[in-house]
């Protein structure tokens, strides 16, 4: 979230970099568990108390204060300093989006004419708070494409080291009943243990930090299971089963094509992750009551 935060919050006309600040802000460093590992959790309410406080109390801001006209100025000095930070900030992303932060916040807080500078500090606080939680969807978004993007290049990696040619899997239980029957039957009793690696997994992905007792222990589990099916269907899996089978009719370059599409299906079904393929074959296989 940091990096997405500092990209989001660069102010280049201003030269200064807002997010830098609100992780050195106290409030918002005590939830670091070190300088190396910034917190990727800041409440919104807390952000926007973190950047109303840095803003006003940038030193750009400061040294500008005094030759301000009184006018339109605030009794709350948070209140105050954002509002001097609005008026001398130079045009950019980061100050017009403050600017109408703090305008929506007085248009809100403008009670028969009369400003209410409590009922605007908090409305800007809401603005602010708003802002960030619809960031932090933006980076859920962003972060779910990479982890895709990267599950992808990795499914790719590993099917053709393990020659997980969907294909040829498609075809090979389509065309044997017995063997198709053979794997549901594996799945149907080993579904609450392969679900419970599948929760594992997505687990793991969400985490921030992954231990590395957890990801073997995942492993071990996934290659016992990997034995167990490979022992309980025949299924044609690693280059042992051969490599690049030709197809009766059709030239060696055909064999080859199809071979390298079904891998490159397999890599694409792999970047949805085990839980969601592991649910689509609950949903399939589960009889339903």
């Amino acid at each position: 979230m940091k990096k997405y935060l500092f990209q989001q919050l660069q102010d280049l006309p201003n030269g200064v970099n807002w997010a830098s600040l609100i992780y050195l802000n106290g409030s918002v460093d005590l939830l670091s568990r070190t300088a190396e590992k910034p917190t990727n959790e800041i409440p919104p309410d807390l952000f926007s108390r973190a950047f109303v406080e840095v803003l006003g109390s940038a030193h750009l801001v400061q040294m500008h204060k005094e030759g301000l006209p009184e006018t339109d100025r605030y009794k709350n000095t948070l209140l105050d300093n954002f509002k001097v930070a609005t008026l001398v900030l130079r045009p950019s992303d980061v100050a017009s989006f403050l600017k109408q932060a703090l305008h929506d916040a007085e248009l809100k807080g403008n009670i028969g004419g009369v400003p209410d500078e409590g009922l605007i500090y908090q409305h800007l606080l809401t603005n602010i708070a708003d802002w960030f939680s619809s960031f932090n969807g933006r980076v859920s978004y962003w972060y779910k494409k990479k982890t895709k993007q990267r599950l992808f290049l990795l499914g790719i990696l590993l099917a053709a080291l393990l020659n997980v040619d969907s294909i040829r899997l498609f075809n090979y239980y389509n065309n044997d009943p017995v063997q198709k029957a053979a794997l549901i039957s594996y799945y149907n009793k080993e579904q609450k243990q392969l679900s419970a690696i599948a929760d594992s997994i997505d687990t793991m992905n969400s985490a921030g930090n992954v231990s590395q007792n957890s990801l073997k222990n995942t492993s071990i589990a996934l290659k016992s299971q990997f034995d167990t099916l490979t022992t309980a269907t025949s299924i044609p899996i690693g280059w042992p089963k051969g490599i690049f089978p030709k197809i009766e009719g059709q030239p060696i370059y055909k064999s080859i094509f199809w071979s390298l599409l079904g891998i490159l299906i397999s890599a694409f079904a792999a970047s949805f992750g085990a839980p969601f393929w592991f649910q689509v074959i609950q949903k399939i296989y589960t009889p339903t009551k």
